[in-house]
This record gives structure tokens, sequence and C-alpha cells, in this order.
């Protein structure tokens, strides 16, 4: 028996396709795109949560201004059907946090894989 995990978008054309079957999503939320997969949770997994994200960053010292500009900026991009559209055909979810919204995720996704790192004794080689 064959398995992978991965991010939706490169696996999308597989499913439609009907060669490849979807057991589960690891997010806390169904895919708009997979509509009828179920999460890991409502498989029966309710602790894995593991999700890919994509996001903008600028350098450290950037003045305050220019961030908010960025992020106002990105936030009408993936608010327009258009980006919506194409990202959930892609097996993605539009998503936008705000700089303190994602400062919070980073934090907190380095807390928990931390964890993980270190509860399973990995070390880099």
């Amino acid at each position: 028996m064959d398995l992978t995990f991965g991010t939706a978008p490169p696996f999308v054309p597989h499913i439609q396709s009907g060669k490849l079957r979807v057991l589960a999503v690891t997010g806390k939320t169904r895919l708009p795109s997979l509509p009828d997969v179920p999460t890991t949770a409502e498989a029966g997994y309710p602790q894995l949560d593991a999700t890919s994200w994509f996001a903008v960053f600028a350098p450290a010292g950037t003045p305050k201004p220019v961030v908010d500009k960025l992020a106002a900026d990105i936030a009408k991009v993936v608010a327009t059907p258009a980006f919506r559209e194409k990202a959930e055909s892609q097996g993605a979810a539009a998503d936008f946090k705000g700089p303190q919204q994602l400062g919070e995720q980073v934090k907190a996704d380095l807390a928990r894989w931390a964890a993980v790192v270190k509860a399973s004794k990995i070390e880099a080689e």
C-alpha cells in the first residue's frame, strides 16, 4: 500500500482523475475543493492538525506604514473572487491574516513543531 502526505494543489488533478484517493485532510476544516473528504479529526485523529500555509514577509525593521500598505494591498487581492476561485481550484483555502495574526501563528507553529522535534528526538545531520 502506498501512502503520502502533501499539500493539496499538486494532488488535485490526480484526485479529480481518480488516480489518487484521499483519506483525510490534515487541517481543522474541510477543503472547499474536496468537500466530501473528512478532516483527520473527523476520521478519528483529533490531535493531528498539520496544515501548510504561505505568507509574505518583510525584512525586520520595515517601517510600519510600509507593512500596513503591503498588508492592505494583499488583503484586497486575497478577497477578490478571482483569487479565491483560483486558490480553491488548486485545493488551497484563501485566508488572509494581518501582520499581528501572522506573527502569532508563526510563534505558535514554532512552539508546536519544536515540541514535536524534541519529543521525537530528531536531530539535524
